[in-house]
């Protein structure tokens, strides 16, 4: 039987391409956004990427913006950087991915 806690997806979804799809459903330009909230364009750009990390600060600043919880994101990394942690301590089999 499978232990659905230990279930790995082979892709975890960084927070960034949650916001993109905030973002998107929203239709707010990024560059309107990082105006918004007083952020340059790419740094903005590479949290979308996944190439920084949420933190308190921004899910606060982003809670304050679009009105989603600064638990609902700082969880969201959470989950992401488990997952990543995960996936290097072992090998993806067929019956621990999805």
């Amino acid at each position: 039987m499978i232990d659905i806690q230990n279930l790995v997806p082979k892709t975890p979804t960084h927070p960034g391409e949650i916001l993109a799809d905030e973002l998107e459903a929203r239709n707010i330009t990024q560059k309107d956004f990082a105006k918004k909230i007083g952020m340059q364009k790419s740094q903005l750009n590479e949290i979308i990427k996944g190439k920084r990390s949420f933190n308190a600060d921004l899910a606060v600043l982003l809670e304050d913006t679009l009105d989603v919880s600064a638990t609902y994101w700082l969880n969201a990394q959470q989950g992401y950087d488990l997952d990543l942690a995960r996936q290097k301590r072992s090998v993806l089999t067929p019956e621990t991915s999805y």
